[in-house]
C-alpha cells in the first residue's frame, strides 16, 4: 500500500522488489508492517503480510504562516550512488502544503571479494510528490496528493550475464498516483471517523531485449491504469470497543503491446504483448473488523467478502472471463499475563485471487516460456500464530511461532504451445491450481538499553516451506537470517552504531529453484556482513557517514539476480530551516 491505497495491481508478478523500487524512499515518512495474514482488511495478496508506505503530512500551523525547507544529499564511494532531495512546506491554520523533488543516480555496483564491477547495473531515477491538506471545518479535512517515480532505463544484470542477452533493459519503469481523501470527525460513537478516498494510478513498464549476435530487438510495453474508491467508517461505542467497517472498489485497464524490430534494416512486426491488450480487472469488497478489551483479554475479529472479475479478449489464445469470489476472516486473542507480559493467539483465513498475469501471460520468465491458463481459481491460506511479547521500562522482546496451510496453490506446470513442449530453446509452462503446501517458522526480536548510553537491537527469522503434493521445498524460501545492532549515544548530538547482518546457507531447493539461473548450484551460500555508521546533529543540520560491508564479503541474497555491494564508504548530509 501507498498511503493506504493498493500498490498491487492485476499484473503483479512474483516478488515485490520491482514494485517497491518504484517508491521514492525520500518521500516516505514511515513504513507500517503487518506480519501475517491481512486479507480481512486488505484483501487479495495479503497472505503473508502487508506493507504500507506512508508519505509525510504537511500539518497545519497554530497561527500565522510558516514556511520551511530542507535538503539532503548522499554519496557512495565508487560512484555507486549520488542522490539528492529538496523539500518545501507551507502551513497556515487552514492549509498545509508539502512537496519535494528527488534525483538519484546509481552507477554500476562494485561487489565484494573478487567479484569486481557488476555491469550493467546502474540507472537513474527522478521522483516528485505534492500533498495539500485543507481544513474545511473543525470536523472535516480534505487531502489532495500526487506523486510520480520515473526510471528511464534499468538494466537486468542477470539476463545479460547469465542468459545470453546483449541488451535487456526495463525502459522505462514509471509509477504515478493521485488521490483525493476526505476525513470527517464526529463525537457520535457510531461514526467517530469517516474516510473516503478516490484514487488514480498508472504503472508503466517497457522492456527491450536483444540476444547477443542477433539483429532482432524485441520491444514490449505494459501500462496499467487503476481507478480506486475506498470508504471506511471507524466507530467506538465504548472506549474498550472499536469497530472498523468499509468497502473498496478497484478497476484496472491493461494496455499491452510488443514488436519485433530488425535492428539492421529497421523493419518491425507488431505482435501480441505480454498480456491481451485492453484486459480488464474489477475488484469489489466489503469488510468489518472489531476489537474488544475485557479485563485481561483483548479480542479481535473480522470478516471480508470479495468479488473479482477479469475479462480478456485474446485473438491468439481465446477470450477469458472469470468471476471468483472469496470470504475470509480472522480471530485473535490477547491475554495480559501482567502489565508488561502478553500472550497472543491468532487464527486467520487469507486468499490470493488469480490476476491478469496469472491468467494470460505469454512470455519468458526465470526458467522458461509461460502460456496463458484461463481456468484458475483463488488460492487460500489458513494461518495459525502464537506468541509472547514483553515491554518494560528498558527492555522489550517478542517471540512468535506460525504455520500457514496453503491450498489450491497456483504453480507453474509443464505445458505445450502449438503442440510442442518447447518454444525456441525454452521449455513451455502454464499455471494451474495443483498443490497443497505449508509455510512455518518463527520470528524473534529484542531491544533494550544497556546503561545510559548504549542500546542493543536484535532479531532473527526462520522460514520452512514445503510443497505437500510434490514432496519438495517451496520455491524461494529464505534461509535463517537476522541482525544484531549496537548503538552508542555519547551526547552533544553524536551517535554511532555497529551492526552485523547474517543469513545461513539455503540448500533446501525446489525444482524451480534448481532451474533458476539466479540461484547457485547447490544453493545460496551463507554470509555475514558488518556495517558501521556515525551521525552528528546540530539544529537543522545533520551529517551521517558510514562503512558498509566492512570486511568486503562477497555475498548474494537468496533468489536475487545480482550480488550485493562490497566494502564502500558513504556519507549523507541534511539541512533545513
Amino acid at each position: 500500500l501507498v498511503d493506504g491505497i493498493r500498490l498491487n495491481n492485476s499484473t503483479c508478478r512474483y516478488g515485490p522488489n520491482r514494485y517497491i523500487n518504484g517508491i521514492d524512499p525520500y518521500s516516505t515518512d514511515r513504513i507500517e508492517s503487518l506480519p501475517g495474514a491481512g486479507s480481512t482488511l486488505y484483501g487479495s495478496d495479503a497472505v503473508g503480510g502487508v506493507l504500507n508506505f506512508l508519505t509525510p503530512s504537511p500539518g497545519l500551523a497554530a497561527r500565522g504562516t510558516e514556511i520551511s525547507a530542507a535538503g539532503r544529499a548522499k554519496l557512495v564511494s565508487g560512484d555507486m550512488e549520488t542522490s539528492g532531495r529538496l523539500d518545501v512546506r507551507l502551513r497556515t491554520p487552514r492549509l498545509g502544503i508539502s512537496g519535494g523533488v528527488s534525483l538519484r543516480s546509481f552507477g554500476d555496483l562494485l561487489a565484494g571479494g573478487d567479484l569486481g564491477v557488476l555491469s550493467p547495473s546502474g540507472y537513474d531515477e527522478t521522483a516528485g510528490d505534492l500533498k495539500c491538506l485543507f481544513k474545511l471545518s473543525d470536523n472535516l479535512i480534505l487531502t489532495a496528493a500526487g506523486q510520480f517515480v520515473r526510471q528511464p532505463e534499468v538494466p537486468a544484470y542477470d539476463q545479460v550475464t547469465q542468459r545470453g542477452y546483449g541488451r535487456y533493459v526495463f525502459s522505462p519503469q514509471e509509477r504515478r498516483l493521485a488521490y483525493l481523501k476526505t476525513t470527517a470527525f464526529s463525537p457520535n460513537p457510531l461514526w467517530r471517523e469517516i474516510e473516503a478516498t478516490v484514487s488514480w494510478q498508472e504503472s508503466i513498464e517497457g522492456r527491450e531485449k536483444q540476444r547477443k549476435y542477433d539483429i532482432l530487438l524485441i520491444r514490449e510495453r505494459d501500462e496499467v491504469e487503476t481507478l480506486g474508491f475506498q470508504l471506511q467508517v471507524r466507530s467506538a461505542p465504548r472506549n474498550s470497543w472499536r469497530l472498523t467497517t468499509g468497502c473498496e472498489l478497484y478497476s484496472d485497464l491493461v494496455r499491452s503491446a510488443a514488436e519485433d524490430l530488425d535492428a539492421a534494416g529497421g523493419s518491425s512486426i507488431k505482435k501480441r504483448g505480454l498480456y491481451p491488450d485492453r484486459a480488464r480487472a474489477f475488484n469489489l469488497a466489503a469488510y468489518h473488523a472489531q476489537s474488544i478489551d475485557i479485563a485481561r483479554f483483548g479480542l479481535r475479529a473480522g470478516f471480508r467478502c470479495n468479488l473479482v472479475r477479469i475479462r480478456t479478449r485474446d485473438d491468439l489464445f481465446g477470450d477469458t472471463c472469470i468471476s471468483p469470489s472469496a470470504a475470509v476472516g480472522h480471530f485473535s486473542l490477547l491475554y495480559r499475563l501482567s502489565d508488561s507480559l502478553h500472550a497472543l493467539f491468532n487464527l486467520s483465513r487469507s486468499f490470493r485471487a488469480p490476476n491478469i498475469n496469472d491468467l494470460s501471460s505469454f512470455g519468458a520468465f526465470d526458467y522458461g516460456i509461460e502460456v496463458p491458463a484461463p481456468d484458475l481459481k483463488p488460492e487460500y491460506g489458513t494461518t495459525l500464530e502464537a506468541g509472547v511479547k514483553s515491554r518494560g521500562s528498558r527492555w522489550a522482546w517478542g517471540f512468535y511461532l506460525y504455520r500457514t496451510w496453503l491450498q489450491d496453490l497456483i504453480v507453474r506446470i509443464e505445458s505445450t504451445y502449438l503442440g510442442s513442449a518447447y518454444y525456441g530453446d525454452d521449455r513451455v509452462y502454464c499455471r494451474a491450481n495443483r498443490h497443497r503446501a505449508y509455510i512455518q517458522g518463527f520470528e524473534s526480536e529484542a531491544q533494550g538499553e544497556i546503561g545510559r548510553r548504549w542500546r542493543i537491537v536484535m532479531n532473527a527469522t526462520y522460514t520452512f516451506g514445503h510443497n505437500i503434493d510434490d514432496d519438495e521445498p517451496l520455491r524461494r524460501i529464505p534461509p535463517l537470517f537476522g541482525r544484531a545492532r549496537l548503538e552508542y549515544y555519547p551526547g552533544l548530538g553524536f551517535q554511532a552504531a555497529v551492526e552485523c547482518l547474517f543469513a545461513a546457507k539455503q540448500d533446501r531447493l525446489s525444482s524451480g529453484d534448481i532451474a533458476d539461473h539466479r540461484i547457485p548450484a547447490g544453493g545460496t551460500p551463507g554470509w555475514q556482513v558488518v556495517n558501521i555508521q556515525a551521525q552528528w546533529r546540530r539544529g537543522g543540520f545533520q551529517l551521517t557517514a558510514g562503512l558498509q560491508n566492512l570486511f568486503d564479503s562477497a555475498y548474494r541474497t537468496h533468489g536475487s539476480g545480482i550480488d550485493a555491494a562490497g566494502r564502500c564508504a558513504w556519507s549523507g548530509v541534511r539541512w533545513g530551516w
